[in-house]
């Protein structure tokens, strides 16, 4: 009784001091109740709006207006969410906001604490039903990225066009082509918003969660989705930089501001990848800027010519106006501030301290971290030479940095390789000891250009460090079995003992291959050591080659255990195919840029031509070996071996044509223009015949059955996502309930005490 006295003492006073504004304010709440349960609720909104304006000291009246308008826009989402999920999204936003201000009122109010909770989770779900496929934040950030790269590649070709007219060229006659591309990038910079957008969206659904109860992997998104939106927003600070730099017509700076713009776009991306594929990314902008420091140290540095000698005839064109140290070094600063970052990420998680229970730590983590600390070492190399790198672009010195940029390539590979799952694993084992043959096997290297063009020498010593190289792999893959063949096991475990045999077995023999391989090359390791240090071998030690002959096939049984021919088919397709892509558009190109594309592209031709002749010679060996059997269904298994294996030998006439063109392109291109055409018109012709062979060893039957497996999967978890949707959607009407029910008490009361105010508390 006496708390009762004290509340009703306090509320004479608050009636006393508000007078007439507070009763107003009152009478404004209880005309919005009204109104929101006729189903008015945009003058329901303006009402509890007045009324919350018009509080003042209220808290009870603020914190019953706030909350009614929380309901209010919860309803509105509920009614938009089929016919217009992305406004659903906005007005989930606003009650969202309500129910925090209510909260804040009443900060032991359980009410608007748990509406709160399923708002957020209920924006999350719709965010994510909206953001599927190619509307993901993902996806449109990546075609932004992909837009914003197509528009700085247009920059540098009008910045040509104004080279190619002339030292005395004005660029006001091209103002139009400046103001095409200003209008290009404010549309991008529109993009870059909605992308921006989109992620505050999500993350103020992750924010609106109760930290204590957020799940791991949602934590870890709110981290990512924080460092996206830094990013994005220097991002969108470029681009309009470059916008504004194309108005003013000015190619150099508008160019270098695209290329920053496309660095922070990047970097937005890279935190919502693996680290590790971040890396990968490193890489690739690592390879290509490697390409463009070649062109220019060929292109761009004057050589003296001694009297009574000729010019050199290698230096073909001008250099392309973008082509500059500046520009570079920017992007080499790029790639070692992204490298950077994800070192300090490894150097934290390699250095933490190691948990009390050590069972706690999932044995894939512990991999995870062990990997992490192995790649610092290579990560520290690549960052150093990156450093140098930028420091030599910025002063000219072209042959310096691309020295230091090889360095960096060669450590960020190693780092990213410490993180290869078993199968990459044994294919850089197997690919690195190919080469190995050739620098060993002198016909080979007459073959090879690259070796051809070292002393003996020279490629022993590049033969000892890959050998090296392998020795170290073939001892990682030891963990990676062991790993593997307890988690078969595991797996087979509901198959019984024979499932389980099976599984077992089928490790136990890539184990008795990759100890075999791994002491074959320890040897060959210990045999190259002596002949560098000059020691001379036993009488009876087996030569080098032949060691390493006999490693290559012991690899090669590994190889065989975890990669099917079909495999080996769909990748050998996939790479060919982007090989064909970019021979097309290295095709437009003009001569300058072909002649530092081309040595890669003939590299890889001549590689997808080895694999071919290996993957026929390997279904022919299957072929013989079923034919030979007396089952009826394993020489039924032969006659498709063996169709497959006459595709696979028509595509590689066409792999191999392919070759010879880009190869003799290759030598052709420092003096004279070439074409690539022949190239383009038999890579298709290989491309369909491998794909023939896949599908004689694996019918679109097959394939369609896969696709259907992998569709009710996905089915499944949109199953799984609407079940969480509905159990969210009920508790929310679980709350919605009860405050009707709060309501009904509500109006019982005031009919009996005659009160002027519907209390909502």
């Amino acid at each position: 009784m006496r708390w009762f006295m004290l509340v009703l003492g306090a509320l004479v006073v608050l009636a006393s001091c508000s007078g007439r504004v507070r009763s107003d304010a009152r009478s404004r709440y209880n005309h919005g109740i009204d109104l929101m349960a006729e189903g008015e609720l945009d003058r329901a909104e303006s009402a509890f709006l007045d009324a919350r304006s018009g509080a003042g000291a209220d808290q009870p009246l603020r914190y019953s207006a706030a909350f009614n308008l929380g309901m209010l826009h919860t309803r509105r989402a509920d009614d938009l969410e089929i016919s217009e999920p992305q406004k659903a999204l906005e007005e989930l936003a606003n009650a969202r906001n309500w129910f925090q201000d209510a909260a804040g009122v009443r900060s032991d109010d359980e009410d608007a604490r748990a509406n709160l909770q399923i708002v957020a989770r209920k924006a999350q779900v719709l965010a994510d039903q909206l953001n599927q496929g190619e509307k993901s934040l993902e996806a449109r950030l990546d075609r932004v990225i992909e837009d914003e790269r197509a528009l700085r590649d247009q920059v540098r070709s009008l910045m040509e066009a104004v080279q190619k007219a002339g030292e005395n060229a004005d660029p006001i006659g091209f103002r139009d082509a400046f103001a095409a591309l200003a209008t290009s990038e404010r549309e991008l910079m529109a993009d870059a918003g909605v992308v921006s957008d989109l992620a505050a969206d999500e993350l103020a659904g992750l924010d609106g969660q109760d930290p204590e109860q957020m799940q791991q992997q949602d934590k870890l998104r709110q981290m990512q989705l924080r460092g996206l939106d830094a990013y994005l927003q220097n991002a969108r600070i470029a681009i309009d930089d470059t916008r504004r730099e194309l108005r003013k017509l000015d190619g150099k700076r508008s160019h270098l501001r695209a290329t920053a713009a496309l660095a922070q776009l990047k970097r937005a991306r890279e935190q919502l990848l693996d680290p590790v594929d971040a890396l990968k990314g490193v890489a690739q902008d690592q390879n290509e800027l490697f390409a463009h420091t070649s062109a220019r140290l060929a292109h761009g540095t004057k050589k003296l010519v001694m009297p009574g000698e000729e010019p050199a005839a290698e230096r073909q064109g001008e250099i392309p106006a973008w082509l500059e140290p500046e520009h570079l070094s920017e992007r080499q600063a790029d790639a070692f501030e992204r490298t950077s970052e994800i070192l300090r990420r490894f150097q934290a998680a390699s250095s933490a301290p190691p948990p009390t229970d050590p069972n706690s730590v999932d044995p894939k983590t512990a991999r995870m971290l062990e990997m992490a600390g192995l790649a610092v070492p290579f990560l520290e190399g690549t960052v150093d030479a990156m450093e140098k790198a930028r420091d030599n672009l910025a002063s000219d010195a072209m042959d310096l940095a691309l020295e230091q940029e090889n360095e960096a390539m060669r450590n960020l590979l190693r780092a990213i390789e410490h993180f290869s799952d078993l199968k990459n694993l044994i294919e850089l084992t197997y690919g690195e000891q190919q080469g190995v043959l050739t620098l060993l096997d002198p016909e080979r290297a007459e073959a090879n250009p690259a070796a051809a063009e070292m002393g003996t020498e020279a490629r022993a010593e590049e033969a000892l460090k890959a050998v090296r190289r392998n020795v170290d792999r073939a001892s990682r893959m030891q963990a990676l079995i062991a790993e593997q063949r307890a988690a078969a096991v595991a797996q087979a475990e509901q198959g019984g003992d024979e499932a389980k045999a099976q599984a077992a077995q089928t490790y136990d023999l890539a184990e008795t291959h990759r100890s075999a391989a791994h002491g074959q090359l320890s040897t060959l390791l210990a045999t190259l050591e002596s002949i560098s240090n000059g020691t001379p071998l036993a009488v009876d030690a087996a030569s080098p080659l032949t060691t390493a002959a006999e490693a290559q096939k012991e690899l090669e049984e590994l190889r065989r255990i975890f990669y099917t021919i079909v495999e080996h088919l769909k990748e050998l397709h996939r790479d060919q195919g982007e090989t064909y892509d970019a021979t097309g558009e290295l095709q437009a190109k003009d001569d300058l840029e072909r002649g530092e594309f081309l040595p890669p592209l003939a590299q890889a031709q001549a590689k997808h031509a080895a694999l071919g002749d290996a993957l026929a010679n390997a279904l022919e060996q299957q072929a013989d070996a079923a034919s030979a059997s007396e089952d009826p269904q394993a020489a039924q298994e032969g006659e498709k071996f063996a169709a497959a294996a006459a595709e696979v030998r028509i595509a590689l006439e066409s792999l191999r044509a392919a070759s010879r063109v880009l190869s003799q392109a290759e030598e052709d291109a420092a003096n004279m223009s070439v074409d690539l055409s022949p190239a383009t018109e038999e890579q298709p012709i290989a491309l369909e015949h491998i794909q023939a062979a896949i599908e004689i060893l694996e019918p679109p039957q097959e394939q369609q059955d896969q696709e259907q497996q992998q569709e009710q999967e996905q089915q499944e978890q949109e199953q799984q996502e609407d079940i969480s949707k509905q159990q969210a959607e009920r508790r929310l009407q679980e709350i919605r309930d009860r405050e009707a029910e709060r309501q009904r008490d509500r109006e019982e009361a005031q009919a009996v005490e005659g009160s002027g105010v519907d209390k909502d508390w």
